[in-house]
């Protein structure tokens, strides 16, 4: 009889759970540092990004209170929408993605240029595992900004999911040669995991795991 649980198996699955933390994070992680790195001053205003459940409340309140005052204020729309879709990864509850994505397609409709609001409805569509119209937006970001490793991972974890590796581990290697961030290691790492690859993958969640911060 076939023994199932084996010492590869047990890797393999090690390998997959680290990918997913690792991911999220370093995509949180460099989705910040982009913003950063192109911010208007007005940006800066609205406050930085932040991560625990009390503070994302706290952001959510004084960003309804922004929009309320000023309707049409698109980069605070934006930025309501990011922190919902983070509070949503928070606290499971999928009503607030719903109000993020309304007011992603309300912003692009004000402003169909907006590479922000674009990159956070690829990010979102992912979330909801709707990877065919996460792969569509990602696309057209990448048009618009070809040098954003970002739109790559988001290209490839669409392609991934469908079950379309070529496809997927291209975008990876894409996004690896702009950046060598730990999202990409953590990309590569599974890409190697899943064409049996477990020594290279353990080395490239190696690397992920030293360009994260402890």
């Amino acid at each position: 009889m076939r023994r199932f649980v084996n010492v590869s198996n047990i890797v393999s699955m090690a390998i997959i759970a680290a990918v997913a933390g690792m991911v999220s994070y370093a995509n949180w992680r460099d989705g910040q540092r982009s913003r950063a790195q192109r911010a208007a001053p007005s940006t800066h205003a609205l406050g930085a990004a932040t991560t625990s459940r009390e503070e994302l409340d706290k952001r959510i309140k004084e960003l309804e209170a922004r929009l309320g005052a000023h309707p049409d204020d698109v980069r605070s729309a934006v930025s309501l929408a990011d922190t919902l879709l983070r509070q949503t990864r928070v606290t499971g509850n999928a009503g607030l993605a719903v109000g993020a994505e309304q007011l992603l397609k309300k912003a692009l409709i004000e402003d169909p240029g907006n590479y922000e609001a674009g990159r956070t409805l690829g990010a979102l569509y992912l979330s909801e595992h709707r990877f065919r119209e996460a792969i569509v937006v990602a696309e057209k970001n990448r048009a618009a900004r070809p040098y954003d490793p970002i739109n790559y991972g988001v290209i490839g974890d669409g392609h991934l999911e469908l079950g379309e590796y070529d496809q997927a581990f291209d975008a990876f290697d894409r996004m690896m040669r702009l950046r060598p961030s730990a999202a990409a290691y953590a990309r590569v790492a599974y890409a190697r995991e899943l064409q049996g690859n477990l020594k290279g993958a353990i080395e490239s969640m190696t690397l992920a795991a030293g360009t994260a911060p402890p």
